[in-house]
């Protein structure tokens, strides 16, 4: 009890990375979702994978963003990238497609007060398809807390968590597997559920779009073995 007063009095700093490859029409909207939180967010940084378009020419006009410019080298290598340079313990992700509710980091660091065993974090969310119809996630309901049995409920389809609703301690030394072309994200969950607790929230407030390009998987035209697969392979007699 004395240690979650501790983490209640003191100020809650988040960094935000935000992984970047050419979405010149998307990173604005996705960065003002940012700077509108009610609770605002200590660092956001924006690590540009290589884009060809516009795309960091619109991250430039925000002054409080920090952009991190690098070689192509895939979406994991730009999140590993933003986990290396971020300066606080807990850092949240967003994908330059997708959007915040403004009680998104309100909501995390509810989480984390009430749940400071946890090594992880996150909310539901919403979808919205190429004709702005909002779907909500397959989801606990009303639910606050640690996930007991996340595999259980992972394997469900449940909107547990992805690549941005989630709050991930610095400490624990996170790192998506780099290299992977679908999935890679899921690979981490697992591993972050192997290690320690999930503390979630089934308030729907991040926003995945649907349509949005340059998904993950989507622009690769050979087969794609997603990496929960390979991983299930990998470990299947750990």
């Amino acid at each position: 009890i004395f240690y979650i007063w501790i983490i209640r009095a003191k100020k809650m700093n988040f960094s935000v990375v935000i992984p970047l490859y050419n979405k010149e029409k998307e990173i604005e909207n996705t960065l003002k979702s940012v700077l509108n939180q009610t609770y605002k967010a200590d660092e956001i940084i924006v690590v540009d994978d290589g884009s060809t378009d516009n795309s960091k020419e619109v991250v430039k006009k925000f002054k409080d963003v920090k952009l991190i410019e690098q070689k192509n080298c895939g979406v994991s290598c730009a999140r590993n990238r933003g986990i290396k340079e971020a300066r606080n313990e807990y850092i949240c992700f967003l994908d330059a497609d997708d959007l915040w509710e403004e009680d998104f980091l309100e909501e995390i660091k509810r989480l984390i007060e009430s749940f400071p065993q946890a090594i992880f974090y996150s909310t539901s969310h919403k979808m919205i398809d190429e004709n702005g119809k909002v779907i909500n996630a397959k989801t606990l309901y009303n639910f606050f807390g640690i996930v007991d049995n996340f595999f259980e409920i992972f394997n469900n389809n449940y909107g547990l968590i992805n690549s941005s609703s989630v709050c991930i301690k610095k400490s624990i030394k996170p790192f998506f597997p780099e290299g992977e072309k679908k999935g890679e994200d899921i690979c981490l969950w697992i591993e972050l559920a192997k290690k320690g607790k999930l503390a979630h929230s089934s308030k729907a407030l991040s926003i995945y779009k649907l349509n949005a390009l340059n998904r993950s998987g989507d622009i690769h035209k050979e087969p794609i073995i997603p990496c929960q697969l390979k991983w299930i392979y990998q470990n299947r007699d750990r």
